[in-house]
């Protein structure tokens, strides 16, 4: 027997809401399924500064005061690593595009070659930065840096002595996660910081000797990344592993 347009156009109507609902319900299976998949392991070695161009480079320097070299990132001169300016009051920062890191090891060689010796000079090492946005100028102040929706800073204050872990929320002020931990970065020389973060637990060395350990919100995954303010560095290598 022939179906009515009326008919018919009824039975589509009653049929739309199951159609719709199986389909969130395959979509719901999928995304549980993508959350219980193990993720790949990752592992890269960078070495500079043949691989900058997995890193988002910039910065920014004070016209006013400034001495019209500093906010950049470029090859070092000798050609062996990536050299990072920090001065005259500027900032430089470097942060590597991929992957978007949870569980991770890194490593970082670098060298501070010079400091301008005032109580704000630091190097910041960013982790799981998630959705990050970069300065677009000058100057000083939180709009200043490279900010986060979810992400920690390590902040290594070397005109005062000390090491920080901050959390990074809604491109807001980073807030500490833990009291000043006195420590002297050596100037001058050669270091290899290590870095382990897995959950909330950060755990960091720099030439074989704990730093610190701290336990952290257990942030979701971002990018890492290194920013530098009123000092210049020099990096020849990061390494990279995720968990």
């Amino acid at each position: 027997m022939p179906v009515s347009r009326v008919a018919l156009a009824a039975l589509l109507i009653a049929a739309a809401p199951l159609a719709a609902r199986a389909a969130a319900q395959d979509e719901r299976e999928r995304l549980l399924l993508q959350m219980t998949m193990p993720v790949p392991a990752f592992s890269v070695v960078d070495l500079f500064p043949q691989d900058m161009n997995s890193y988002q480079t910039g910065g920014w320097r004070n016209a006013a005061s400034g001495d019209g070299t500093g906010g950049t990132v470029t090859a070092s001169l000798d050609g062996t690593s990536m050299y990072m300016d920090g001065t005259l009051n500027a900032l430089a920062y470097a942060v590597r595009g991929f992957p978007d890191a949870h569980d991770f090891d890194m490593t970082i060689d670098f060298t501070i070659v010079k400091q301008q010796m005032t109580p704000d000079d630091s190097l910041v090492v960013l982790l799981r930065y998630a959705d990050p946005t970069f300065p677009a100028g000058c100057c000083f102040g939180d709009t200043g840096e490279v900010l986060a929706a979810s992400g920690l800073r390590l902040d290594f204050d070397l005109g005062r002595g000390t090491v920080t872990p901050y959390r990074e929320k809604n491109y807001g002020p980073s807030v500490a996660l833990a009291p000043l931990t006195p420590y002297a970065l050596g100037f001058g020389q050669p270091h290899e910081m290590t870095i382990s973060f897995v959950g909330g637990s950060l755990a960091v060395d720099v030439d074989g000797v704990p730093v610190g350990r701290w336990r952290t919100p257990n942030l979701r995954s971002g990018r890492i990344g290194l920013e530098v303010y009123r000092i210049d560095m020099t990096v020849s290598r990061i390494a990279l592993t995720t968990r």
